[in-house]
C-alpha cells in the first residue's frame, strides 16, 4: 500500500517538474498551481564501544502541492516519507523514530523501506492564517524547534519524542490526527492545535496544545508552548506511575543571520514519558515526570560551520522504581564541510553522561557522514473551465 502511494506520489511530483515555471500575472479563469518536491539523503560512519558501524541519518522525500485562485486562498496537500536506503540502523537519530502512539506504540512502519513522516491536507487565508489536517509537526514542535538542528544527535531534553515514538500519539512531534491553525500577526506567531485521534477515552478533544512566539528583533524569538494529551480513565488506573494525563510545557528562545544559528529550549513534562522496570520479575512500563534543557549552537561561514550544544534530561520519580536513576546528559561538539550548495560533509562527536533505567552507561559516539539536500519550487496557470466558475 506504502509502495503504491508512492509510485503515484513521485509520477505526480515528476509531472510536475515538466511545468513550467513563469511569473506573470494570473489570466482570468484560472487558477495558480504551485508545487515543492524534496528529499533530504543522509548517511554516517559511526565509531562507539570499539565498534565501527555504517548507519541510516534519517533520509526523506516529501512534496506540497497548492492551488490558489485569484482571491488568494490556497489549497494544498502535502506527504513526507522516511526512506530506509539500505536497511542500516538509526540508532542514534531521535527524529528517525516512526514508532507513534503513546503508551501503546503503533511501529509496524518503523524498519520498511518507506514509512509515513507527515501527511496532511490543508487552506492558507492568507493574513487569516492556516488550517491544516492529518499528522504534521505540532505547534509545540514550534518551540522545541530552535534546538532540534543537529545532524545526528540532540531532541532527548525538550520532551518532543516521548516514549520511544516520533511525538505523534503524545501531540509533541508529528501529531497523529491533529488539526491545527497558525497566525503570523506583526510580530507574533500563534499556533493552536486539537487532536481527534480516539473514540473510547470520553474526550471529544483527545489533546490539545497552544505556542506562541514574538520576535524581538529581526532573527530574534521568544516563545512558549503547552500541549495537554488526555488519556482513557483505564488506562491511567492501570499505569504505573500514571496519575493524571500528560501535560508538556516549553520555553524557547533562537536567533539566527548569516553567521550565527542560536537556540535555547527549557522543558517541563508532567506524566508524559516512560520507560521500563522490574517488578515481581515482570518486565512493565513506569510513567515518569522530567525536566530538560537543549542548547544548540552554529556558526556559519559559506565553505563550513562549527556546532556546539548540550542536552539535559532529569526525569523526576516519585512513585516508580527504576533499577538505577534514569538521565539523559551529553555534550555535542561537530562541524560541517559544504563543497558545493546541495551536499556537504559532517562529524558530530557525542559526549555522553547518561544511564538508562538499568543502570548501562551510554556511549561515547563519533559519526562521520555524507549529506545531499534537493529540492525546487515552481508554479504554473492553469486553466480548468469547468472549475473557474466555482473558484
Amino acid at each position: 500500500m506504502i509502495l503504491n502511494t508512492l509510485t503515484i506520489g513521485l509520477l505526480i511530483i515528476a509531472s510536475f517538474f515538466c511545468l513550467a515555471s513563469n511569473a506573470q500575472e494570473q489570466p482570468k479563469d484560472s487558477v495558480l498551481l504551485d508545487f515543492h518536491p524534496y528529499g533530504s539523503f543522509r548517511a554516517h560512519m559511526a565509531y562507539y564501544d570499539d565498534e565501527l558501524e555504517l548507519q541510516e541519518n534519517v533520509s526523506r522525500i516529501g512534496f506540497q502541492i497548492g492551488v490558489t485562485n485569484k482571491k488568494g486562498l490556497r489549497f494544498f496537500v502535502g506527504a513526507e516519507l522516511a526512506m530506509n536506503l539500505f536497511k542500516g540502523p538509526v540508532q542514534f537519530n531521535t527524529d528517525g523514530n516512526t514508532n507513534s502512539g503513546f503508551l501503546a506504540i503503533q511501529n509496524s512502519q518503523n524498519r520498511q523501506v518507506f514509512s509515513t513522516r507527515l501527511g496532511y491536507v490543508g487552506i492558507d487565508f492568507k493574513k487569516y492564517g492556516t488550517i491544516q489536517m492529518g499528522k504534521q509537526w505540532s505547534v509545540y514542535y514550534d518551540i522545541t524547534q530552535f534546538t532540534d538542528k543537529f545532524n545526528v544527535f540532540g531532541g532527548q531534553g525538550s520532551a518532543t519524542y516521548v516514549g520511544n515514538s516520533d511525538g505523534g500519539g503524545s501531540g509533541t512531534g508529528r501529531a497523529n490526527q491533529s488539526v491545527t491553525y497558525r497566525l503570523h500577526w506583526h510580530n507574533w506567531f500563534l499556533g493552536l492545535q486539537g487532536q481527534f485521534d480516539s473514540t473510547s477515552n470520553n474526550y471529544l478533544v483527545d489533546g490539545y496544545g497552544i505556542s506562541l512566539q514574538y520576535e524581538l528583533l529581526d532573527g530574534l524569538k521568544i516563545g512558549s508552548a503547552i500541549n495537554k494529551k488526555h488519556l482513557s480513565r483505564s488506562i491511567r488506573e492501570n499505569t504505573l506511575g500514571l496519575d493524571g494525563n500528560p501535560l508538556y510545557w516549553s520555553l524557547g528562545a533562537s536567533f539566527e543571520n548569516s553567521h550565527w544559528n542560536l537556540g535555547f529550549v527549557y522543558a517541563y513534562q508532567e506524566n508524559g514519558d516512560y520507560a521500563d522496570t522490574v517488578i515481581e520479575n515482570e518486565l512493565i512500563i513506569g510513567i515518569y515526570d522530567a525536566i530538560g534543557l537543549e542548547l544548540f549552537t552554529k556558526f556559519k561561514q559559506p565553505r563550513y560551520s562549527l556546532i556546539a550544544g548540550f542536552n539535559t534530561y532529569q526525569p523526576k520519580i516519585s512513585n516508580v522504581k527504576f533499577q538505577s536513576d534514569l538521565k539523559h546528559n551529553y555534550i555535542i561538539l561537530g562541524g560541517e564541510y559544504k563543497p558545493f550548495r546541495f551536499g556537504f560533509v559532517y562529524l558530530e562527536y557525542r559526549i555522553s553522561n547518561a544511564t538508562d533505567e538499568f543502570g548501562v552507561s551510554d556511549f561515547n559516539v563519533l559519526t562521520a557522514g555524507l549529506r545531499l539536500d534537493l529540492e525546487t519550487k515552481g508554479s504554473k496557470f492553469l486553466k480548468f473551465p469547468k472549475l473557474s466558475q466555482e473558484l
